[in-house]
């Protein structure tokens, strides 16, 4: 349950991005901000080459081991599992949740099956960082197996701040 307007984190995040922070210290103050309205147990941002859609960079708070990530960066590339960056950056909003997409039947996902449930993780809310039509990076929330699925609302207040998000990571990699 959001604990913040969607205004303040807006305006929270307009602050974050004007104060110029690197890359790294972007995603981490932009995670806090974004803990403050929606709860997620574990964050990961990847910069990705618009043209190709191959990372760039990511920054990783409370995620996935480098050896799972490898895992997720080869699904993902695949673009057969649900809510693909380069799918999501095509919807009218940007961002979902991963029980949305599977009806509430997260081992439909190969991501969830091979690499988020053996670690413990449960639902995931993704979205694409989208700027002038070019999918520049996406994140990913994650909670854990313990905790309730992500909300509708979690997604649409996620989804209103994709292009802060997006303008935060300015195209750099992590």
């Amino acid at each position: 349950m959001a604990t913040v307007p969607v205004r303040r984190l807006r305006d929270d995040l307009v602050r974050l991005v004007d104060d110029g922070p690197d890359v790294d210290e972007f995603c981490l103050g932009a995670s806090r901000i974004l803990r403050r309205a929606v709860a997620f147990d574990g964050v990961c941002v990847v910069t990705l080459d618009p043209a190709t859609l191959l990372p760039t960079g990511e920054f990783v708070d409370n995620g996935l081991p480098e050896p799972a990530r490898a895992r997720i960066a080869e699904i993902e590339d695949s673009g057969r599992d649900y809510n693909a960056f380069g799918a999501l950056a095509r919807r009218e909003r940007p961002a979902a949740a991963l029980s949305e997409a599977t009806q509430g039947d997260l081992n439909r996902s190969l991501r969830h099956r091979e690499v988020k449930a053996p670690h413990r993780f449960g639902d995931e809310l993704r979205a694409a960082l989208v700027e002038d039509g070019a999918t520049r990076g996406g994140l990913t929330l994650l909670r854990g197996d313990d905790q309730p699925h992500f909300t509708e609302a979690e997604a649409a207040t996620v989804a209103s701040v994709c292009g802060l998000l997006t303008e935060g990571c300015g195209g750099r990699s992590c």
